[in-house]
């Protein structure tokens, strides 16, 4: 068993932007697991398994948005476009500026299961080994995209996967043949992570804030591989020889909807105002 901690009083470090005597992110960490194996049937059947668990909790950096002050949201002339506002949180403040952070967390797990089987008096040996590694990601890469208001950014999952079946057959006492099959799969997917109902993505020429989903979201990349494999050994006096095969397939059924609810893009914010887009 082992556990490793960290929190911010163990001195964790300040973000790469944020000025000399700014605020350290808080964070806490937790990440521990623990192994466990023995034989099932003695001098026949064994087992490993292995896992580990991570809980991480913080918050990244405070960032500023450039927003409308309420008096420029109350101009806003345009039906279409104060829909959309409103639709999108009214992002507002006194002074046009407001301040923000995201969440920084992991909720990640990993656990490998693997079993062997002596066969035919020792002579043959099969083992079948599988593992997982699910994980939910929030981080302030994947919350700011393109802009520094939170709520129109991006999750990541993830179920990473791994078999493989080993096969070992002692033919004679010169000739063995090993059989393999491998299975990988990464899966990484970026969901939306929003309080906000889909829509089109509103775009500022002038350096006002963003808002809307970003419209590159949500996009998955999921790998298969798939391994066969045969080899086979003849050992001939001082003399040894191998020869086999090695097939491999690879899938990768991936999806990326972007722009798939639009973008609107304006000079500045009396264009949003009266509805006129670039």
């Amino acid at each position: 068993l082992y556990d490793y901690f960290q929190n911010s009083g163990l001195g964790n470090a300040r973000g790469y932007f944020t000025p000399v005597g700014g605020p350290v992110p808080k964070i806490v960490q937790n990440q521990g697991g623990g192994t466990i194996g023995g034989p099932v049937i003695k001098n026949h059947t064994f087992f490993f398994a292995s896992g580990e668990v991570e809980r991480t909790r913080g918050a990244g950096q405070t960032v500023i948005a450039n927003v409308m002050t309420p008096a420029q949201a109350a101009a806003i002339t345009d039906p279409t476009d104060a829909a959309l506002f409103a639709a999108n949180g009214s992002p507002t403040s006194p002074n046009g500026s407001l301040a923000g952070s995201s969440a920084n967390t992991i909720d990640g797990d990993i656990w490998t299961v693997r079993m062997d089987q002596v066969l035919r008096g020792g002579k043959d040996g099969l083992f079948v080994k599988y593992g997982q590694a699910p994980s939910t990601t929030i981080s302030p890469g994947l919350t700011f995209i393109d802009t520094n208001l939170p709520g129109f950014g991006a999750s990541t999952t993830a179920t990473p996967r791994d078999l493989t079946v080993s096969y070992t057959a002692a033919i004679s006492n010169s000739l063995v043949d090993n059989f393999r099959f491998g299975f990988g799969r990464v899966n990484p997917a970026f969901n939306v992570n929003s309080p906000f109902p889909e829509g089109p993505e509103v775009i500022f020429a002038d350096g006002t804030s963003n808002f809307g989903i970003n419209s590159i979201i949500p996009q998955g990349r999921t790998q298969n591989t798939f391994q066969y494999a045969d080899t086979v050994s003849w050992t001939h006096g001082r003399h040894t020889l191998k020869w086999g095969v090695d097939i491999n397939r690879y899938q990768a059924p991936s999806f990326f909807d972007a722009e798939a609810q639009g973008i609107l893009v304006f000079g500045s914010i009396a264009d949003f105002q009266t509805g006129n887009p670039l």
